[in-house]
């Protein structure tokens, strides 16, 4: 069995990563080296073998010590190879990351095996649904007042529409001075912007909008695509679009066109109006991934570290 390294990020070959992460059973868009570059100021990682399983690590220090944590637009990482995880190999990436880092805290994707009393472990929910069936089988199992708010939605006139450009949600969240992410300063749209450029020059997103009767856009969303799963990782709408639903009728568009395909819709987004009541209206099922989290710091400096 090969040995585990612990690698910095100037001495990762991204190629090589990309091709792990590309022939990952798990593998995910937010493990791919672009993306994590856009959002992290550095990342590092453990590595074994010649890239034969790799584990991404983003790294930022707070007064001098580093740490592990979740960048925005990132929620699940994990452990990646074109082979099934073992629990066994998962606690020897994961003793690894207890020696290095006294602070960590990072969420593992539901592909890789946590074993028990390495980290404190919490669950986290997300929501999934699957497209294979046709679309009108799948709207039967939507509840009653979802069908009933995405019927409002429609009678007063909204209009979804696939393929907006990059600029108009950006003039969107600017007119509305919509935040673009907790962690993320008031009109600081920056990330965004690159996040999205990236996704159109990659080719692995698709931005939606909703207009109202007056042809105002109203509310948007940004899909990405990772393998055979399509993510919902960030939502935005006007106060009176919330109001008529016409973010639940963009859903609805969304799973009307990706039905009947090998797709999963994975709910990632969450906020006050985005909600496992509001996911699991559409049928969605309720999965989890782990979150690890660690402070080894003495109590009194625990609040420091969080």
């Amino acid at each position: 069995m090969s040995e585990i390294e612990y690698v910095r990020h100037p001495d990762i070959a991204s190629q090589q990563w990309d091709q792990c992460i590309r022939s990952s059973f798990n593998g995910s868009l937010e493990a791919y080296s672009w993306y994590l570059n856009l959002f992290c100021d550095r990342w590092d990682a453990l590595i074994e073998g010649d890239y034969k399983t790799v584990m991404p690590l983003p790294v930022k220090k707070r007064l001098g010590q580093p740490l592990v944590y979740m960048p925005p637009f990132i929620r699940q990482l994990g452990i990646y190879s074109p082979e099934q995880i073992s629990t066994r190999r998962t606690a020897d990436f994961l003793t690894l990351l207890k020696k290095k880092f006294r602070v960590v805290n990072i969420g593992i994707n539901k592909y890789t095996p946590v074993p028990e009393g390495i980290f404190p472990v919490c669950l986290e929910a997300f929501y999934e649904l699957d497209l294979i069936r046709p679309y009108l089988r799948t709207v039967r199992e939507y509840s009653q007042e979802c069908r009933n708010r995405i019927h409002l939605a429609s009678a007063r006139q909204y209009s979804v529409i696939g393929g907006i450009a990059p600029s108009d949600i950006i003039t969107f969240l600017k007119r509305e001075r919509i935040r673009v992410n907790a962690t993320v300063m008031e009109n600081d749209f920056k990330m965004l912007r690159m996040l999205i450029a990236s996704l159109v020059r990659y080719k692995t997103g698709e931005l939606y909008g909703a207009y109202n009767n007056v042809n105002m856009l109203s509310c948007v969303a940004l899909f990405v695509w990772s393998n055979t799963s399509a993510m919902l990782i960030f939502a935005a709408a006007t106060p009176e679009a919330v109001a008529d639903n016409a973010h639940l009728l963009l859903y609805d568009r969304f799973i009307e066109k990706y039905s009947e395909t090998n797709v999963t819709l994975n709910f990632e987004y969450q906020d006050i109006h985005h909600t496992p009541t509001v996911y699991g209206s559409f049928g969605a099922t309720e999965s989890h991934f782990q979150q690890i989290r660690r402070n080894g710091f003495p109590f009194f400096l625990k609040p420091i570290f969080r």
